[in-house]
């Protein structure tokens, strides 16, 4: 199962009219999210937590809901500007923000803990290695047992020994750009460590694979069926409800004991009975980069509620996918599950896939023919 991580009802802008976010009436629309995410093969979580650690029953829920990696906080605390060292008051302050959630959880289930992580660093450089290695060495100093993960642009020259369980690395930095990134890949697995995917607004150019608006949808699942062929077993996102920091916070920042208004950022609605809807999630500008529904798979329907993309399908039908080509390798062997993808796509830079619906469906299925072939000789 993949560890999608997506940013979820956390979110503050979006809530429900009557519990704003708490209280029963925010405590269902936030469980009819993680339900959503659930049935999109999403585990529910949220890589970006800036301001200090979740409550342990915040874990506890993300658990109950499917949730196989948690992040308890993103480290350094409250993330701040990027430094090439830290003194002991940044690593103190980081660590005693985390140690009463890590208590609670070391008082719990073993289940519930080896569900944790914290997560940090978000695409930091190679320059920053000297002072991500000093919070990641301070972490598991104190917590051996608490997986650290981080999406890091260390290319081809991450260290072994890096105090790293969980390197998440661009889909497009793999092994059409750099070769010798796979041998990197089995020495970094070799040691008992993950390897995951992540892809975002980059790459925007379109002859490379991506979920925007305009692409076709066998993009968002080919990016799986990539991920398959590498052997990944993780992919981040980082979210898809980022819509609703485009809405309009009426009520600004209430203080304590003022009533919290609901943004003005209005459900789905048909224009006219007609196929057009006055809600546009579409457009992403960051400086000179746009994507089209980059970061937005969802949208909010007439009641509040979760409302599936095209797109958002598409990823779901991918993750199954994978599924299916593991299953497919596990049943025979890497060079069988591989010459059904190769059908499709060898890698994801330019010329590497080919972006036909109906061939992709009779490479799936002649997949799961092959797979149930196999299941059925070995019995």
């Amino acid at each position: 199962m993949f560890g999608v991580d997506a940013a979820v009802w956390e979110n503050p802008l979006w809530r429900d009219p009557t519990g704003h976010g708490g209280g029963p009436a925010g405590a269902v629309v936030r469980h009819r999210w993680y339900e959503f995410l659930r049935e999109h093969r999403l585990p529910a979580g949220n890589p970006y937590l800036y301001s200090g650690p979740r409550s342990i029953s915040s874990v506890a829920e993300l658990a109950a809901s499917g949730a196989k990696d948690i992040n308890l906080m993103y480290i350094p605390l409250r993330g701040g500007p990027k430094k090439l060292s830290y003194n002991s008051t940044d690593l103190t302050s980081t660590l005693d923000a985390l140690a009463p959630l890590v208590a609670a959880l070391e008082a719990s289930t073993h289940s519930l803990r080896k569900k944790a992580l914290v997560y940090g660093f978000d695409e930091w450089s190679l320059e920053y290695n000297v002072s991500i290695r000093q919070v990641l060495t301070a972490v598991k100093a104190r917590w051996p047992w608490l997986r650290t993960a981080a999406a890091l642009n260390f290319h081809n020259a991450m260290p072994l020994d890096f105090p790293l369980d969980i390197w998440i690395n661009s889909y497009t930095d793999w092994d059409w750009l750099l070769p010798e990134k796979a041998v990197l890949r089995d020495a970094w697995l070799a040691r008992g460590k993950a390897y995951w995917w992540y892809w975002c607004v980059g790459p925007e150019q379109p002859e490379f694979l991506n979920t925007f608006v305009e692409r076709p949808g066998t993009e968002a699942r080919l990016l799986f069926w990539l991920a398959a062929l590498r052997r990944v077993d993780g992919m981040m996102y980082y979210q898809i409800n980022l819509w609703a920091s485009q809405c309009a916070d009426t009520a600004g920042h209430p203080g304590p004991g003022q009533p919290v208004t609901r943004p003005s950022c209005a459900p789905v609605r048909r224009i006219n009975g007609t196929g057009r809807v006055d809600f546009d999630p579409a457009t992403f500008v960051s400086g000179s980069r746009f994507g089209n529904g980059e970061g937005s798979f969802t949208y909010p329907d007439e009641h509040g509620m979760p409302m599936s993309s095209l797109r958002l399908e598409a990823i779901r039908d991918g993750i199954e996918d994978w599924e299916l080509f593991r299953q497919l390798r596990q049943a025979s062997n890497d060079s069988v599950a591989d010459s059904f993808i190769n059908r499709l796509v060898r890698n994801g830079s330019p010329g590497g896939h080919t972006l036909d619906p109906a061939r992709l469906e009779a490479v799936r299925r002649g997949a799961a023919r092959a797979l149930i072939a196999l299941r059925r000789a070995a019995t």
